[in-house]
């Protein structure tokens, strides 16, 4: 052992100093390479520096030259001009003559020319006459202005600006000029072309690679240049403007970061002496060190090769080392294979050699196989390994030892072998997956056997298919309760000490009305039959009040088993709970409950399995509830549960085979309910349904038990009586059913009354099968609603005619609303005591194409029935609205347009939008329309008819009581109603003065009004007689045939 630790020291030694003398090298040379580049880095720079400030000199000189050049032609005018007298000096012809001689002198100045004191270019070198141009807010010229004393020659440089007519900006110079006296004349300017610059920059920016500027006194640019293979960007000159403005020295240099993150720009400026310029020449350092780059990279390339050429010599040094290492792998081996059996893996592992004996094994793998020690496991061979396993798959031989040594041969020719095995423990059957591989350790073959625990798998693919099974029980045509009781045999399977049952809930949650299970205690099962869910009254009703799963150890002293009958004889159970079963929406459909012999606490498994219990309980009572609803939503009325026209059809074929077996007779009655739609539009669908309850009640109490009663649409009933009935007593029964429909009820507080159409049909003789009865008592109910309705009528054939003729009608009706076939007549409104016309009500016509005019008497009613009446009302309010701004636009303004409003228009909550919607189109005031409400209308909802009218009049609408006297005449509730006018109805008119009864009637509805503060208009006035009287009674208006018929718009139109 000593000798060995030696013989390591001394290898450990030498690798130790061969690693630092490596590292050593490499530093060195890494170094030395550093050091080289950085010293050639520093040189370039400095070279480009003096190549820079070289470049500097040569634009400073340039430029001064170019501008002491244009100084001194300044001078040479303003000393020539001053010789001048003052008559030279007006004459802008031998000024530009002066100007001239002195541009020929200089090569770099394109022109010359004179501004005056107030600052206009006066004279020029470049044309004549010149055109004057104002130059005295230019800041050169300004400057000069403010320093006009004969002393001050100051020259001065201006920005640069582009003249007049000129393609080419220019520099301009200046000084002041004096006469002969001293006294300024203006300013001599040396206009400089400033392309001398550009072309001279941009040759000195291409040799050198740079980009060139020149800027003046405030960091303005004057001329830029730069080199085509530069990558410069605007905002760098922002930023040497700004080093410049911050600069006090005459030269120096400085790096810009403005031009990303990439790339470095390297700027050196020169400030001019005699003139406040700035030359600055700026150079991409990337360019001025790219042949430094290049030989930086062959420095590294070569470090490089010396660094690889150092790595293999040593590479070959370390190799002897390897070896050494090797052992003490090896010995690192069984311990990294002991970590990975016996620490590391989940599963139970085992090793088997060729002689199927086990020779190792981690902890897992011994609980597996039921053993204390691997002492123990290395004793048995692999066919002892536990007397309770057994292969699950019959083709396999049944000897134990024989089948789990055929799997491990085969393994041992290289072939994987999986397969599935049980034990049965602790009353439970144990699954686990077992694989058997070959693998080499110390280059022999051993099997590697990994067994997993699938139990929990196994168990989970044995509820689901428990569960699925039970779902297509659901699908099935099994009743609720056999499915229940097979959803608790399959809990108790699962779990034989478990006894369930299932409690079923009441649609009010109030009772349970069934308990299901055959092992649920007997003595529950009775007394929850209808027993009230309450505190105490058991846990399951605890979980339907605590919507939670209630669990209690202590059954007969559990305060929630309070008030459950002879509860000691549950006392072998160790323990009950009772869990909600939710529906879809949150509704709780009745609980589930387990007693339990077993004081052990739920398990996962155990929840999950419950969890299996409600859901599946929760499936199967939704969906018979649900299709109990279906069937009797398909036969039965969900207002009044009366059958409906499919069960009625059906219950009146039967009765038709018996009475066809008995030659008897049978009668099938048709009821409608006259009004009622009203009823349904001024108040909410609820009180229409409770409407229809009562009207059923009523039915139903008005026939004997025998005859069937149904609800075959939205206020049609129909009956038939199966007993031989004369046509006397069928007339009586006809009568007692129009009484009961007429009998007045309450809605809402109100007390209303509607009437009933009945129309009856015979078996035989008005038809052998129900659908032909059926048809014909509708047909010869539609006859009694035609004959004024609250009547009854036997079915005739000649009915059929009418009811063709009547389905024609109302399509030549649709068709009329399609084609606009409808016309306004106007009868005019006359003032009783002016005799003018003061309005005029509209009155519809229909125009067939075939016929001519037909009058509303003929078609309203079926506009109604039909549902039509609403499209009629806007087409009359569209055509009214046409007509009165047609009517405004020639100047006749009159008065207002009255128009009925139906029943249907006035319930209608989007009325008032509709209105506006015309009334906005057609750009008329709402002012111009009045409306004619009659009494019936707002009597019944007069709540909502008030805030119909309310809303009616904020939109300033004018409103009138039609047909005042022939309906309610509630003053009770005239005196709400927000309306203007009442109009007497032509009944009570037309036999004044004559009947004393009428008069009275008259004179006491305009003292009501007057009282009121209404407005009255009579109707139906048609000789003087009338009319008298109605002037004696204090009336406002009037309309009838005295005056004028209703007459069409182009009448009217003329009769204004």
């Amino acid at each position: 052992m000593g000798s060995r630790t030696k013989k390591n020291e001394v290898w450990e030694v030498p690798v130790w100093l061969l690693t630092s003398c490596v590292l050593l090298l490499i530093i060195a040379i890494l170094g030395q390479t550093w050091w080289s580049i950085a010293q050639d880095k520093a040189l370039t720079l400095a070279t480009a520096n003096k190549n820079s400030l070289l470049n500097l000199r040569i634009l400073e000189e340039h430029a001064n030259r170019i501008l002491h050049d244009a100084a001194r032609a300044t001078v040479a005018v303003a000393e020539e001009l001053q010789t001048k007298n003052d008559a030279n000096l007006k004459d802008e012809a031998s000024v530009r003559t002066i100007l001239s001689n002195q541009r020929r002198d200089s090569q770099f100045i394109s022109a010359l020319a004179l501004v005056d004191r107030r600052g206009m270019l006066w004279a020029s070198s470049l044309r004549f006459p010149i055109e004057q141009v104002d130059l005295s807010k230019n800041d050169h010229i300004s400057y000069l202005n403010q320093s006009v004393n004969a002393y001050q020659k100051t020259v001065r440089l201006g920005s640069p600006y582009l003249p007049k007519k000129s393609q080419q900006a220019i520099l301009p110079l200046a000084r002041n000029v004096f006469d002969s006296s001293g006294q300024s004349i203006g300013q001599v300017q040396a206009e400089i072309n400033l392309s001398y610059f550009q072309e001279f920059y941009e040759r000195v920016a291409k040799d050198a690679g740079a980009k060139i500027s020149l800027y003046d006194k405030d960091a303005q640019v004057i001329v830029q240049a730069m080199s085509q293979h530069s990558s410069f960007k605007p905002e760098v000159d922002a930023d040497v403007a700004l080093n410049l403005k911050n600069s006090f020295a005459e030269n120096g240099r400085y790096e810009s970061t403005l031009i990303g993150a990439d790339r470095l720009t390297s700027y050196a400026y020169l400030k001019m002496k005699d003139f406040p310029l700035v030359v600055v020449i700026g150079r991409d350092l990337d360019m001025i060190l790219l042949e430094w780059h290049k030989r930086m990279q062959q420095s590294l390339l070569f470090a490089g090769l010396a660094i690889l050429v150092s790595l293999l010599l040593a590479a070959l040094l370390f190799k002897k080392v390897k070896h050494l290492k090797q052992s003490r792998e090896k010995l690192s081996d069984s311990e990294r294979r002991y970590r990975l059996l016996f620490q590391d893996a989940q599963d139970g592992i085992l090793l088997i050699d060729r002689s199927y004996h086990f020779v190792d094994g981690n902890q897992n793998a011994l609980e597996m196989l039921a053993v204390d020690s691997k002492a123990d496991l290395y004793s048995l061979d692999i066919g002892e390994f536990s007397a309770d396993w057994r292969y699950t798959q019959p083709t396999v031989a049944a000897k134990k030892a024989e089948s789990i040594k055929k799997f491990v041969d085969l393994a041992f020719k290289g072939k994987v072998q999986k397969f599935e095995w049980i034990a049965h423990r602790r009353g439970k059957d144990w699954f686990s997956e077992v694989t058997l591989s070959r693998i080499k350790i110390s280059s022999e073959p051993i099997i590697f056997c990994v067994m997993r625990d699938i139990s929990q798998r196994k168990h989970a693919e044995k509820l689901l298919q428990g569960q699925n099974q039970l779902l297509q029980l659901i699908g099935s045509s099994e009743s609720l309760e056999s499915i229940l009781i097979d959803t608790c045999h399959f809990v108790e399977k699962n779990n034989p000490h478990w006894h369930c049952g299932v409690q079923l809930l009441s649609l009010d949650q109030r009772l349970f009305t069934q308990t299901i299970g055959h092992h649920f205690p007997e003595i529950l099962r009775r007394q929850l039959t209808d027993a009230p869910v309450c505190h105490g009254n058991g846990v399951w009703s605890e979980a339907v009040l605590e919507v939670v799963p209630v669990w209690t150890q202590e059954i007969p002293k559990s305060p929630a088993m309070e008030f459950i009958a002879q509860r000691k004889l549950l006392a072998n159970y160790a323990a009950v709970g009772s869990w909600p079963i939710m529906g879809k929406t949150g509704l709780i459909l009745g609980t589930f409950t387990l007693f339990t012999e077993s004081s052990a606490a739920l398990s996962n498994e155990d929840l999950s399995l419950i969890s299996i219990a409600t859901d599946v309980s929760s499936i199967a009572i939704e969906g018979k509830r649900a299709e109990e609803k279906a069937i009797r939503l398909a036969h039965y009325d969900e207002v009044t549960k009366l059958p409906n026209r499919f069960l009625f059809s059906q219950y009146l074929a039967k009765s038709l085979m018996y009475a066809q077996a008995s030659k008897g007779t049978l009668a099938v009655f048709m009821l409608d309910l006259d009004r009622f739609k009203a009823i349904n539009d001024s108040f909410d669908h609820e009180a229409g349904d409770q409407v229809l309850r009562e009207i059923s009640a009523r039915l139903r109490a008005s026939i004997s038990e025998s005859d069937t009663l149904a609800r075959v649409g939205g206020d049609e009933f129909m009956l038939f009586l199966d007993r031989d009935k004369s046509p006397r007593e069928l007339t009586d029964i006809a009568d007692r059913l129009l009484h009961s429909a007429s009998t007045p009820f309450m809605v809402q507080g109100q007390e209303l009354q509607i009437s009933a159409s009945i129309g009856i049909a015979m078996y035989p003789d008005d038809g052998r099968d129900a659908q032909v009865l059926m048809k014909n008592s509708e047909i010869a109910m539609y006859r009694a609603k035609h004959n004024g309705k609250n009547n009854y009528q036997f079915y005739d054939p000649n009915m059929n005619v009418h009811t063709v003729e009547r389905l024609a009608y109302e399509a030549q009706l649709r068709k009329a609303l399609e084609n606009r076939e409808f016309v306004v007549y106007y009868q005019p409104k006359v003032s009783v005591v002016t005799g003018k016309v003061v309005g005029a009500e509209a009155l519809v016509r229909w125009n067939r194409p075939d016929s001519g005019l037909v009058f509303p008497s003929e078609f309203i009613g079926l506009a109604e029935e039909s549902g039509l009446i609403g499209r009629l009302g806007m087409q009359i309010l569209d055509m009214v609205c046409r007509d009165v701004a047609n009517f405004r636009s020639a100047g006749k303004e009159f008065g207002r347009i009255a128009i009925n409003l139906s029943g249907a228009q006035f319930s209608d909550d989007g009325l008032l939008r509709e209105l506006s919607n015309v009334i906005n189109f057609w750009e008329i005031p709402s002012s111009a329309i009045e409306f004619e409400i009659t009494e019936s209308m707002v009597m019944q909802n007069h709540e909502r008819a008030i805030a119909h009218m309310d809303d009616l009049k904020a939109a300033g609408f004018t409103l009138s009581i039609d047909d005042f006297g022939t309906g309610y005449s509630s003053l009770a509730y005239l005196k709400r109603f927000p309306v203007d006018n009442l109009k007497i109805d032509r009944s009570f008119i037309m036999d004044i003065p004559a009947d004393p009864n009428d008069t009275a009637i008259v004179k006491a509805i305009v003292a009501m009004a007057k009282t009121l503060g209404l407005k009255v208009v009579a109707e139906g006035v048609e000789n003087a007689v009338q009319l008298q009287t109605l002037v004696t009674a204090g009336c406002d208006e009037y309309q009838g045939f005295y005056y004028s018929k209703a007459i069409p718009q182009q009448e009217f139109f003329q009769l204004l």
